[in-house]
Formats: C-alpha cells, sequence, structure tokens
C-alpha cells in the first residue's frame, strides 16, 4: 500500500466523484480510478459503492477513512518533526558541569537557548572535575563545561571565556578596606584550597598563581567544595582565591576584591566529541558562543556586586538570541 493510495483514497471519499477528486489531486480520473482498485484488491474488500448514481462509502470505506485520515495526520506530523530535529529544533542535549557557577551559567544557556527552541529537552549533570571529559567520551554527556582542561582525550576542548580570580575574605578583614588586592598582601594569610585529589588543575593553578606574585601562602585547609570553603572564609578562618562568578552565590559576611593588575584568570572550555553530529548540539554550541562573545566584549566586565554579576551582563543579547535561533 502506497501512501499516494491513501491520500487518493481521502480525495475520492470526500467527494464522492471520481471527476472532482481527480480534478482536486491535479491527475486525470483513470489512473485514479485505477488506484482505488489496487487498493481496495489490496485490502480485499470494497470501499465504495458503485451501484448508485452517486458513490458512496461502504460501511468498511468509512471506517477505513477515519483511521486513514489519522494516518496522513501522522505522516504530516513525523514530516515536520523530521525536518526540525534537521535543523536542532526538536531533540535531546544532556549537558555536564563542575561547580555552583558552571550550574547558573548552564542554566543561563539553557534559558536563552530555549527561547528559541522551546521543544527541545535539556538536562544538566552534576560531575566532578575529574569526570568531565570522560562523562563526554562514554557518551553519559553529550557537552560539558569544564576549566583548565590539561587535554581532551580525542575531544573538542573549545575555550569559551576567561574568567578572573578574585580574593574572598570575611567582612571584617583588614583587606576589606582596598578597592584592590595585590598577590604578595596575601603573603603572611592562611589561604584555602580546593583539595588536589578533587580538582588537580585548580589546586594547582592557584599556587602557580600565588608563587609568580612571590607568595608561598599558609595553606591550613582544604575543601571539597565550593560552599565549604565560602563558609569557612566567611567565618575568618580563611582567605580564597576563587572564580569571580562565585560573587552570584547568597553567602553572607564575605567580601570580594579583585587582584591587582595583572589579573589571573582561569580558562572555561567547553568538551565534545568532533564526530557528534547532532543538530541540537551544533545549536546550543552556537548560542554559547554568542553568549560568550556578549560576556567577552571590553565593555562588559566581572562586577563586585551580585546584582550586577556576569549573568545579568548578558541581558542585552538575550532578545537577539532568541530571534536569530528561530
Amino acid at each position: 500500500m502506497e501512501l499516494r493510495h491513501i491520500r487518493y483514497f481521502i480525495a475520492v471519499a470526500e467527494e464522492l466523484s471520481f471527476v472532482r477528486a481527480a480534478k482536486r489531486l491535479h491527475i486525470s480520473q483513470p489512473p485514479l480510478s485505477q488506484a482505488i482498485r489496487q487498493l481496495e484488491t489490496e485490502l480485499g474488500i470494497e470501499l465504495f459503492d458503485r451501484t448508485r448514481r452517486q458513490i458512496e462509502l461502504t460501511d468498511a470505506g468509512q471506517i477505513f477513512l477515519q483511521q486513514a485520515r489519522l494516518v496522513l495526520v501522522q505522516v504530516e506530523q513525523a514530516t515536520d518533526l523530521a525536518i526540525r530535529a534537521k535543523r536542532g529544533e526538536v531533540g535531546q542535549l544532556r549537558v555536564g558541569f563542575m561547580d555552583p557557577q558552571h550550574n547558573m551559567l548552564v542554566t543561563e544557556f539553557f534559558r536563552l537557548f530555549l527561547a528559541g527552541h522551546p521543544q527541545v529537552h535539556l538536562t544538566s549533570h552534576a560531575l566532578a572535575p575529574t569526570e568531565t571529559v570522560a562523562a563526554v567520551q562514554n557518551g553519559k554527556v553529550d557537552l560539558a563545561f569544564l576549566r583548565l582542561a590539561s587535554e581532551g582525550g580525542g575531544l573538542v576542548i573549545e575555550p569559551i571565556m576567561r574568567e578572573p580570580l578574585v580574593v574572598a575574605m570575611a567582612d571584617h578583614h583588614p583587606l576589606c578596606a582596598r578597592k584592590v588586592v595585590p598577590l604578595h598582601a596575601l603573603a603572611n594569610e592562611v589561604c584555602i584550597l580546593r583539595a588536589r585529589h578533587l580538582d588537580p588543575a585548580f589546586h594547582d593553578f592557584v599556587l602557580a598563581t600565588l608563587k609568580r606574585g612571590g607568595v608561598a601562602p599558609k595553606i591550613t585547609y582544604e575543601h571539597s567544595g565550593v560552599y565549604t570553603a565560602l563558609g569557612m572564609v566567611a567565618a575568618g578562618l580563611a582567605v580564597g582565591l576563587l572564580p569571580a562568578s562565585l560573587l552570584q552565590l547568597p553567602i553572607k559576611h564575605l567580601t570580594y576584591r579583585h587582584l591587582k593588575a595583572p589579573h589571573p584568570y582561569v580558562e572555561i572550555e567547553m568538551a565534545y566529541k568532533p564526530d557528534n553530529k547532532s543538530a541540537v548540539l551544533a545549536q546550543f554550541l552556537d548560542v554559547v558562543r554568542q553568549v560568550c562573545k556578549e560576556w567577552r566584549s571590553p565593555k562588559r566586565r566581572f562586577a563586585m556586586h551580585r546584582d550586577k554579576t556576569l549573568i545579568s551582563s548578558a541581558e542585552p543579547s538575550v532578545r537577539a538570541l532568541a530571534r536569530s535561533s528561530r
């Protein structure tokens, strides 16, 4: 049974005339009549009663018409979904992230992406820094956000933005009196670092940054999570060099200060398989690149106030991204 036979049958059933149906279908009557006969022969039933002056549907024909219409609707829906899937407008995408600030980035990327792709199903997965590359390699996620990647293991590691480090300290700390803090001012401070076995790249980067500033830090504390670190800093137990996007986390009794130039930056990247041909992934990557291009603008910088954070700086591009992604 061919799809055209179903279309031909529906036209004849609705017109109750081979002449009018042929005209509607823009074909001649003989091939239309022949196609209907072929359909009836294949089904082994008569769909039309031709004994009267005007043809009528048989009982079997009435039932077949109802189902035939449903078939055409399903075919049209399947065709539409296939076309939209090719354009990346429908489908699913699994995205991995590491720290809370990365979750904020992912949430913002999701919001902007869904403005133009509302029928894509997006899911986020929290990953340990040491798991991000493997999660993409083994297919647990399609894309992962990471930082300071040393190698990709066959993946594409694409830098998307550079995030400055800031000094976090308790509100009553003497360094709060400064607008910017030079690295050497941390020489006598107790520092808190991410435990190396959990995030060796960031741990080593912070240590190297301090050493370049001539600081041999008194490292008394290592933390297993951002909230733990910020809690200890707020309690006055230590100071920390942390990514600037952490300013968005609602932790009381904390003060942040920029480091004196030259500023140390952490590279944030996204990792994905080079042979992943997902149209949804391609569309999502484009949105991330456009957003990060806005964030890299000289006119947009990390602010030191929680109400003027990295995320809010992207707002002017939201409508444009939504339009361009449709």
